[in-house]
């Protein structure tokens, strides 16, 4: 992944100035996601609020489902963009650690194999790095397993996204229903 952002084909290319602010661009991609995420979440919790109170035209509901349903899709999209940017800031740390290990590895005999290594292979072994760095952050491995339920979960409701949606508000206006029925016998 990250030979691919820089186009680069030998390790000795790299700097770690460029790959820093590579990295600060990624953060930035995963607070963008974020926000996208919480935003399409807020959007869908907001039109099952307004779609589910008494009284609401069948219309309206309908409108409301299909926006729910676009809501569910772009948060999927957002999801999928924040583990892209994860992803890709874990390779580019991994990349760093190899070029601060320039030294050690030259010493040991393994940079100059590593910095003549194709792109592909390059891009494939600092990936491998990066899948085994990754296991040793369990926080950074909680994000990517809930992300991957959630988004897991949105595809499957995509193709049925507006019934879901539809599902959702009548569910909702039965709960407020119950809720308003047990504040009236009090």
């Amino acid at each position: 992944m990250a030979i691919l952002m820089f186009r680069r084909t030998k390790l000795d290319s790299f700097k770690l100035k460029d790959l820093y602010q590579e990295r600060s661009l990624e953060e930035v991609a995963q607070d963008t996601a974020l926000r996208d995420i919480k935003r399409t979440q807020e959007e869908y919790n907001r039109r099952r609020e307004r779609a589910s109170r008494p009284g609401t035209a069948e219309g309206q509901k309908q409108v409301d489902a299909a926006r729910m349903a676009e809501a569910l899709r772009s948060k999927a999209r957002a999801q999928r963009h924040l583990r892209q940017a994860i992803m890709r800031t874990i390779v580019l740390d991994s990349l760093v650690d190899v070029i601060r290990l320039k030294r050690d590895l030259k010493q040991r005999g393994v940079w100059k194999r590593i910095n003549g290594l194709d792109p592909d292979d390059l891009n494939r072994q600092v990936t491998r790095i990066a899948s085994l760095t990754k296991d040793s952050d369990n926080k950074l491995e909680a994000i990517i397993n809930v992300l991957e339920v959630d988004e897991d979960e949105a595809e499957f409701n995509l193709g049925s996204g507006y019934e879901q949606a539809l599902r959702d508000i009548e569910e909702e206006a039965k709960r407020r229903a119950s809720h308003l029925e047990n504040d009236d016998d009090d």
